[in-house]
């Protein structure tokens, strides 16, 4: 198969977008490998350091964002994306383009459709602004100008995944789209593993607690940080040897800081700021319990389908998610669910967690881990996707 790959994601960003297409990256190329396939990837040059190999892979200059000339920078951007894939792949053989739509590649799939090309939707997020309030002048043209290309583009894709139904349903509702399917986040089970816990908690200096619930990633305050400060003092109250264990940064994070520096918290609470991604194994395998919340609001528009849970499981660490979210986790066992605004709830289910027993504990980690490598992996997604391409090169 000859497949060339497009996105406009900075793949070494530790955030949920990059930590995905970094990881699809590394599939993609692993897998072409193995079958044979012949791989093109054109991506923006990361910004930081990334820990899996490049082979194939061509960088297009990114413009940076100017708060006053956004769309010229999207369009330029676009522009040299276009430039990139034709300097560096053949368009004269069937080839299927796989592109992680955005805001900046848009233009890519347009190309594509014009030169009837094939092209496949990856992860398809809200391009279109689902979530956008009222909208005026030059923002609302622009508006309109994505709502009509997305009507041009979505329908003449030869698939489209999202990582949520909600976003699936929402989709197929707004472009009556009948070539859209749901392929949950994955995590590299080969990346995140079970270690350690005392060896990892040594490594991490966290090794003077005994028990440890966090979060671990992209926007803390609005993922669970919140509510375990909120909670903080009645846990110690329960387990004074526990830790609450904050990976990760965003604005909001300086008012937690303060709370916990006024209720004299510091040494139980420790935040570590964004942590290297390749340690990020080590500080989820501290934890007891991971959190992976979310706002209300976000679950009922484009639901949960956290990158930390999938990774919490894959380390074999119980997980606490939002209400009417994850159903397959929890059914399974594996994740109890919370109103996220009841802080009695989730302390109770914290207190749960903490007081099983260690050959519960052993049990869970094992039954976590096998679910994960089974259900969870890029391995398992990458797969479900391949059978879409070859049946369609094939046809």
């Amino acid at each position: 198969m000859n497949i060339c790959y497009i996105s406009s994601i900075d793949i070494s960003l530790p955030n949920g977008p990059g930590v995905n297409e970094r990881e699809f990256l590394n599939i993609l190329q692993k897998e072409a490998i193995h079958r044979g396939d012949r791989i093109t990837c054109i991506i923006p040059r990361p910004s930081g350091r990334v820990d899996i190999p490049l082979d194939n892979v061509f960088f297009y200059h990114k413009q940076a964002k100017n708060e006053n000339l956004t769309h010229a920078s999207l369009m330029a951007n676009g522009v040299n994306m276009l430039g990139s894939l034709f300097a560096h792949h053949s368009t004269g053989t069937k080839v299927l383009y796989i592109v992680r739509l955005s805001s900046e590649t848009l233009v890519v799939p347009l190309i594509l459709r014009l030169l009837q090309k094939p092209y496949y939707l990856k992860t398809l997020e809200d391009v279109y602004g689902f979530a956008a309030g009222p909208t005026l002048g030059l923002t609302r043209i622009n508006y309109l100008i994505k709502r009509i290309l997305l009507g041009f583009i979505l329908p003449k894709a030869i698939f489209i995944d999202a990582s949520t139904r909600q976003l699936v349903e929402t989709y197929k509702k707004r472009f009556k789209l009948e070539n859209i399917i749901h392929i949950d986040n994955a995590v590299n089970t080969e990346r995140y593993d079970i270690r350690d816990r005392e060896k990892s908690k040594i490594k991490c200096g966290l090794q003077s607690f005994r028990q440890i619930v966090g979060y671990c990633g992209g926007f803390p305050s609005q993922r669970g940080a919140g509510q375990l400060i909120g909670i903080a003092r009645r846990l110690r109250q329960a387990f004074p040897d526990c830790g609450i264990l904050i990976v990760g940064n965003d604005a909001e994070m300086d008012t937690l800081k303060l709370k916990v520096r006024r209720d004299n918290l510091q040494a139980f609470v420790k935040f570590t700021g964004i942590v290297p991604y390749e340690n990020l194994v080590d500080y989820i395998n501290c934890l007891h319990v991971g959190i992976a919340l979310d706002t209300p609001e976000r679950v009922n528009r484009y639901g949960n389908s956290s990158q930390k849970i999938r990774q919490y499981l894959a380390c074999g660490i119980p997980v606490i998610c939002p209400h009417n979210t994850n159903h397959e986790i929890v059914d399974y066992g594996l994740a109890r669910s919370v109103s996220v605004n009841d802080l009695d709830s989730i302390f109770d289910t914290i207190q749960y967690l903490f007081d099983r027993s260690p050959q519960e504990n052993r049990q869970y980690r094992k039954k976590a881990r096998q679910y994960a490598i089974s259900k969870l992996s890029t391995k398992v997604a990458h797969e479900k996707r391949y059978r879409l391409w070859k049946t369609f090169l094939n046809g």
